[in-house]
């Protein structure tokens, strides 16, 4: 996946590609909590829904913060937007076997 550089879409109207993160114009200590919140929305991406059901019920239930190092809302999230997938599948199916 290749991410544009839109300050150069936004000066001259060409479409560049960040090359590398010193492309990104920002400091690296700006830099690093973005790359974070991605590895985390990736890690979560890569989880089972056992898995992240599993990982909110310890959270939910014990002291402890769980096996993962992700935030909550991180996991939150991606059950809810799998939760909305399901749904909207099940809502389609039930609309093209429904009689009238």
């Amino acid at each position: 996946m290749s991410i544009i550089k839109f300050q150069s879409y936004k000066d001259n109207g060409t479409i560049e590609y960040v090359e590398s993160a010193e492309d990104l114009d920002v400091s690296e200590n700006e830099n690093q909590p973005v790359f974070n919140e991605l590895d985390s929305m990736a890690e979560v991406m890569e989880m089972s829904t056992d898995e992240l059901i599993g990982e909110l019920t310890i959270r939910v239930t014990d002291d402890r913060n769980g096996i993962r190092d992700v935030e909550t809302s991180f996991l939150v999230d991606e059950l809810t937007q799998r939760l909305l997938a399901i749904e909207y599948v099940i809502y389609l199916t039930m609309a093209n076997h429904t009689k009238n």
